[in-house]
């Protein structure tokens, strides 16, 4: 299973992701790494002469946008996993983005479970990131603060 399969998304696509992750970091305070990675994402989208990024996250994101834009499961749980992984950029997950992770989840059908399997999945991937670390004393120390161990 690819981590990220293969998506053509719209433009309002993208902006829907864009607004629910910039939605997302601002909950405990947007860091710079997070703005950087949102911002990143959109330009590598924004068609020619398209609004630019602060047009676009100047309203936040609601449930009804991501219904509207993210029709499918697929799409609605590759968000979610795109959440989890922003939220651990700053290199620790915060109890309002554990909730707004959830808010999203929930109003858009994704179940508890579906969305532990989602933030599992994230970290795992992380991990797996970092397995070519030989020490192996730091790597468990990462693993035990991302709470996989």
């Amino acid at each position: 299973m690819d981590f990220f399969p293969n998506m053509d998304l719209s433009f309002a696509q993208v902006q829907c992701l864009v607004r629910g992750l910039h939605t997302l970091a601002v909950t405990d305070g947007v860091h710079e790494r997070e703005d950087a990675l949102i911002r990143e994402f959109f330009e590598a989208c924004r068609p020619a002469g398209g609004p630019s990024y602060e047009d676009t996250v100047r309203h936040p994101f609601t449930i009804e946008d991501g219904l509207e834009h993210l029709r499918s499961a697929e799409l609605r749980r590759m968000f979610i996993k795109t959440a989890w992984l922003l939220a651990f950029a700053d290199g620790k997950i915060t109890t309002p983005e554990r909730e707004q992770i959830a808010t999203y989840a929930q109003g858009l059908g994704i179940s508890d479970a579906d969305n532990q399997e989602l933030q599992a999945q994230v970290k795992e991937f992380l991990l797996g990131k970092l397995s070519h670390i030989r020490n192996t004393s730091s790597l468990a120390e990462v693993a035990k603060q991302m709470k996989i161990v």
